[in-house]
């Protein structure tokens, strides 16, 4: 039997064992998590991910089966909420405004 060289490897050994810059890997979550921790049904699933303006993650198959990346889930998540808190934002000052014109239009002394 002939003896086979291994190739050897030029990078130290520290350099082996040190990560990537990026330190947390991205996490795979299954459709049906992604559905139960939305608490939408997987048809809405599927309406969010065709719907261009809602920018929902795209879907990653494997064997036949969905998977979402945590990372894109979590700053979707972060986009949603700060729409939201825009939305409101702009619905409150409405509100104050309605209530401003209201009140203006009330005599002292007589309610409503």
């Amino acid at each position: 039997m002939t003896e086979q060289k291994l190739p050897t490897s030029t990078v130290p050994v520290n350099a082996a064992a040190t990560p990537p810059s990026d330190t947390n890997p991205d996490n795979l979550i299954p459709d049906p998590i992604v559905c139960a921790e939305f608490g939408v049904t997987a048809m809405t699933l599927w309406r969010w991910t065709r719907d261009p303006e809602l920018n929902f993650p795209p879907p990653i198959a494997i064997r036949n089966r969905n998977f979402r990346s945590r990372r894109q889930l979590e700053a979707f998540k972060a986009r949603m909420l700060m729409r939201a808190i825009r939305q409101r934002r702009g619905a409150d000052q409405h509100q104050d405004d309605d209530n401003d014109d209201a009140d203006q239009g009330r005599r002292p002394g007589h309610p409503g």
